[in-house]
């Protein structure tokens, strides 16, 4: 065999070859991609339940935090006394201890809306639980205002209660 025929032979020899590596190549980059795929849906099925759990989470950590809240104004008689009197006649009606307390118990309310908004801003609130807590936040602006709690809080807050006030206002 001449050295033109031996160079043919292999040539040809090497074509298979080549041909037989990217067939094998492309099996390989199929069951690749499959099990990437496989890899990516039951990771997104995990984020999707920690997703889950956090927001299960969260809704009975705000359930805890809301009802300890109503616990202790209600078994507090001096707390109800500077509400009454709030609601019958103003701000004006407390004296300084009890504008302090007034003023405390609704910066924890704010402090938790603020926190609710942020929740919710980030998917970890449902939407249900979030126009509940727009509805408790329509019933605070006024006092607040009457607190002079304005620009307390998250920015993006700050917005949210601002874009709320005129809803308030305008009804």
């Amino acid at each position: 065999m001449d050295h033109q025929a031996l160079a043919q032979v292999l040539g040809n020899y090497g074509e298979f070859v080549g041909a037989i590596a990217v067939v094998a190549t492309l099996v390989y980059l199929a069951i690749q991609v499959r099990l990437s795929k496989e890899a990516t849906e039951f990771n997104s099925k995990q984020v999707e339940q920690s997703n889950l759990l956090a927001l299960a989470q969260n809704q009975i950590a705000r359930v805890n935090l809301i009802e300890r809240q109503v616990r202790d104004l209600t078994t507090s008689s001096e707390m109800a006394e500077i509400f009454v009197r709030y609601e019958s006649q103003g701000i004006d009606a407390l004296d300084e201890v009890e504008r302090f307390r007034f003023w405390n118990w609704h910066i924890i309310q704010h402090y938790l809306l603020d926190s609710q908004h942020y929740q919710y801003k980030l998917g970890m609130l449902d939407d249900d639980s979030w126009q509940d807590a727009v509805r408790r936040i329509h019933r605070q602006i006024p006092i607040w205002d009457d607190l002079n709690m304005k620009g307390i809080g998250r920015q993006s807050f700050i917005n949210e209660l601002n874009r709320l006030r005129g809803e308030v206002s305008g009804h």
